[in-house]
């Protein structure tokens, strides 16, 4: 969810109030568009186990992070799949990590998105994933790597 926080701080910057600029960010498998697992109906022992905030990811147009902004800043979207059917968590559509699925990770407005497969939870151990995080961070854009796809933006 670290990719929603800095969506939602966009909404409380103004241009007259002093705040550091951010040049480049990198989100691991944000659900920048919800999840759809948020959209089930969840009971009491099953929204403690998730946290309060499943609620601000359901994938309806009013939702809560269908509302945040989209960062001005140069943006860097590593999101993770199973790769194959039957798909990781067969609730989510699409392909998908076990939580996000790619196109409910993808704004539209990313300056390079990176495919790898990855398990949700796992991927900010990932050496790969890590490496490519530095990498954006320094030129802005993902390298090319056998085991990671590009998405055509």
């Amino acid at each position: 969810m670290g990719g929603l926080v800095v969506r939602s701080m966009y909404q409380y910057m103004k241009p007259t109030v002093h705040f550091p600029f951010v040049y480049r960010i990198v989100m691991l498998a944000p659900p920048n568009k919800g999840t759809e697992l948020a959209d089930f109906q969840f009971n009491h022992v099953s929204k403690t186990f998730l946290g309060p905030n499943v609620e601000n990811m359901k994938t309806n147009y009013d939702s809560y992070v269908n509302k945040l902004p989209f960062p001005t800043c140069e943006v860097g979207v590593i999101a993770g799949v199973r790769g194959k059917k039957p798909w990781f968590n067969p609730f989510l559509k699409e392909d998908n990590d076990g939580t996000v699925t790619i196109g409910s990770a993808i704004m539209g407005t990313e300056k390079d998105v990176a495919i790898i497969k990855s398990m949700h939870i796992l991927m900010p151990e990932k050496e790969k994933v890590i490496k490519l995080i530095i990498t954006f961070m320094k030129t802005g854009c993902f390298i090319k790597n056998k085991n990671i796809k590009k998405i055509p933006q």
